[in-house]
């Protein structure tokens, strides 16, 4: 135990000063019901050391543009865009997108105890956040401060403060539902891109719960560990 404490330790600098290796590549976001799939290809990057592995080559062979595809052709889309990000929800009716700005999610991995400076938080805060569109044409955007009501509690990493804590579209495909890192439901009308409302969740901030809940499976682990340990030693 000491062993595996003693190397977590030293592992754990090494593994914050690291930054991810995160560039667009072809993606596709199915819709909930399978019907379609919103497809992003970025352009071709001529930087040798951004290979495309298989599954995104075979993307960007497949898809002739960005955009709206039925999921049974991908031979002509329904509608096309000229943008890229790394997270959208296309809705059941083929006629609705909601694009979620910011940076790759593998950010999140890379939390830092110390704030980014003022000025740099105040600029992602001004920053889009959410963005809807319909056949391919710009409802409204949103930016993060828009959706933030206590941006002090938002976690940082090395280079950017983090905001998105997760999005869904509602069953009934009229609503798109945003949560926030300072525990926010944001309620968004999908056909108009208002937003309907915003409230606390009274969860506390994401990532602490996040950390709680760890603890808490670590704490569980070790004490069916010892209690295994100790019959056995009663056994004996």
């Amino acid at each position: 135990m000491r062993t595996l404490l003693l190397l977590a330790l030293l592992a754990a600098p090494a593994f914050a000063n690291e930054k991810p290796i995160a560039y667009p590549v072809p993606a596709e976001f199915p819709s909930p019901n399978k019907e379609f799939v919103f497809v992003l290809i970025p352009p071709k990057s001529d930087d040798p050391s951004r290979k495309e592995n298989s599954i995104q080559a075979a993307l960007r062979q497949k898809y002739a543009a960005s955009g709206l595809y039925r999921a049974d052709d991908a031979t002509k889309p329904l509608w096309t865009v000229d943008w890229y990000d790394y997270e959208a929800h296309p809705a059941n009716d083929g006629v609705h997108v909601v694009r979620i700005h910011g940076e790759n999610d593998q950010w999140r991995h890379y939390p830092n105890a110390r704030k980014l400076p003022d000025e740099t938080i105040e600029e992602q805060l001004a920053a889009p956040a959410v963005s809807f569109y319909a056949n391919g044409q710009l409802l409204r955007t949103y930016s993060v401060r828009e959706l933030i009501a206590r941006p002090d509690d938002l976690p940082n990493t090395m280079r950017f403060i983090l905001w998105n804590a997760g999005g869904v579209l509602s069953q009934d495909g009229k609503q798109f539902v945003l949560m926030t890192q300072d525990s926010r439901q944001n309620f968004f009308d999908l056909a108009t891109g208002r937003l309907v409302e915003g409230r606390d969740a009274g969860l506390g901030n994401a990532k602490v719960w996040v950390i709680r809940i760890s603890l808490g499976l670590v704490g569980t682990a070790v004490i069916v560990v010892m209690s295994l340990y100790l019959y056995h030693l009663r056994k004996k």
